[in-house]
């Protein structure tokens, strides 16, 4: 990836200011999509889907949380554990979307995101 920045107008962004803002881009970016897709798009269609009992809608966000689970297995070294965290975190942004907006979710997305990143590029 480093390659790829740098080639992009001749600019460095392998050090400085503009690692940081690509770094944030893609964090806001990522959360953002995945909100939209996962508990916008997926989650409101199989809610629609499956009806609106309370067992349809939990088993809405449960199936959708897995799948987002799923697509994060390839960040991760310890899967098992890191990808029970991020399951339960699922289950948290779709019940944030349910209850409030896709909007919501996202906020609450591109807050741990930029959290994470945070103590990240800290340490």
């Amino acid at each position: 990836m480093k390659v790829v920045l740098e080639n992009l107008s001749g600019v460095s962004w392998s050090s400085g200011p503009a690692i940081v803002l690509g770094t944030f881009a893609f964090v806001l970016g990522a959360a953002v999509s995945e909100e939209i897709l996962f508990r916008g798009l997926v989650q409101g269609w199989l809610a629609r889907l499956l009806g609106r009992s309370v067992v349809s809608v939990v088993s809405a966000i449960v199936v959708t949380s897995a799948l987002w689970a799923l697509i994060h297995m390839f960040n991760t070294t310890s899967a098992s554990w890191k990808l029970a965290q991020i399951f339960l975190i699922g289950l948290a942004l779709g019940e944030l979307a349910r209850r409030y907006s896709v909007e919501a979710s996202i906020c609450a997305h591109v807050t741990l995101n930029v959290t994470v990143t945070v103590i990240g590029l800290a340490t």
